[in-house]
């Protein structure tokens, strides 16, 4: 047996975990930048109660916000700000964008002025030369994961790309989970997030990559989605149910950090960058028919037999076959954002390699294709 696990320097988890976070900071430095979501953390007054504590404690926030997937050119204002701020930490308050824009701010501040050369297939191949700031990843939503990965991704339909910003350094120090922090999220936003949550636990499951201690993280995982997500569906105020997710969502991320992902995150890449397609409406269409696409492929002696096996217990820990599983949540069509046919080849090219490298089975660019076209 030979494996690595690289963890955030500390998990703190529990509902009411939030009142302690101004605190903690405080040990990190003086003059954080505040990265935060499009507005939910903003409702009943919390944002202003946070920011009250900071300043009790003599720490002076500067604020960046994430509008949605964080462009190169966001990230670039948000460390503009930061230096300009002559910030010191980076505190992370939101979804996976807000989380995102705020690891890769953390590493540009001092190390700037662009994000662009950092990253990868687009960039030029550069690296931090110094440390990134320390990151607090705080996440109000329970999806990508982000508060316990080394990379940050970014680029949008406009700029032509998804990618990432990879450094061990990224890492938050401390990521701090509190499902109250998810209460009132909207229904179909909890689901969305769960389906990418449950997405990358099964992918980094099945992964080629995998190693007995992140099969038995993510099989965790997948049990948690699968008692919580439908409950969540029936009712959002259930917290017990949300520290399930939020449990779920930060094994993802220890999963995907590990044992990499597989052909529904790279067309999510690709669907992203050029189709415009939202990164957990991609993965909650593909999940089903990839699954069943790779299983095809396995039983035909393409790939990794052991995966089928893995398969098989993902199955058991949710507690139904995946497409049974998936089949209640209704999400949007590709065509819905303007994805055609004649764009699929674009879309099989665009597919970040990294993920195709490691799924589970080998498939040919026409499965691929007919893959992306089951979900127009």
């Amino acid at each position: 047996m030979d494996f690595e696990l690289a963890l955030p320097g500390e998990i703190r988890f529990g509902a009411g975990r939030f009142a302690s976070l101004a605190g903690l900071a405080k040990g990190f430095g003086r003059r954080p930048l505040l990265v935060t979501g499009k507005s939910s953390f903003e409702s009943g007054g919390r944002l202003k109660r946070f920011l009250d504590e900071l300043e009790a404690l003599g720490l002076v926030a500067a604020r960046a916000r994430a509008q949605g997937e964080p462009s190169a050119a966001e990230v670039d204002d948000a460390a503009r700000i930061g230096r300009e701020h002559g910030c010191d930490l980076v505190i992370a308050i939101g979804g996976g964008s807000a989380i995102d824009l705020a690891k890769a701010a953390a590493g540009l501040i001092p190390n700037g002025p662009h994000i662009r050369p950092y990253l990868e297939a687009v960039g030029d191949g550069s690296v931090f030369a110094r440390d990134p700031l320390p990151l607090l990843a705080v996440p109000t939503t329970a999806g990508t994961g982000s508060e316990a990965t080394r990379n940050a991704v970014v680029g949008t339909r406009a700029e032509g790309f998804k990618r990432s910003v990879r450094d061990a350094r990224l890492m938050p120090r401390v990521a701090l989970l509190d499902p109250e922090l998810s209460l009132g999220c909207p229904t179909e936003v909890t689901l969305a997030a769960g389906m990418d949550a449950l997405t990358q636990l099964i992918e980094s499951l099945t992964s080629r990559r995998v190693t007995p201690p992140i099969e038995a993280l993510c099989l965790s995982g997948i049990a948690a989605v699968g008692e919580a997500l439908p409950r969540l569906a029936r009712d959002g105020s259930d917290l017990e149910a949300r520290g399930k997710m939020a449990y779920a969502a930060c094994l993802s991320g220890i999963g995907l950090a590990h044992a990499g992902l597989g052909i529904v995150h790279a067309l999510a890449s690709s669907l992203g960058g050029l189709g415009g397609v939202p990164h957990t409406t991609a993965c909650a269409m593909l999940l089903p028919g990839a699954s069943a696409l790779n299983r095809k492929a396995l039983t035909e002696g393409r790939g990794d037999a052991g995966a089928l096996e893995r398969y098989r217990k993902a199955e058991l820990a949710l507690g139904r076959e995946i497409p049974a599983f998936c089949a209640p949540f209704s999400f949007a069509r590709f065509s819905r954002f303007g994805v055609e046919p004649a764009m699929i080849p674009a879309l099989i090219a665009g597919a970040g390699a990294g993920n195709l490298k490691s799924n589970p089975a080998d498939l040919t660019p026409d499965e691929i294709g007919r893959l992306v076209e089951s979900a127009l």
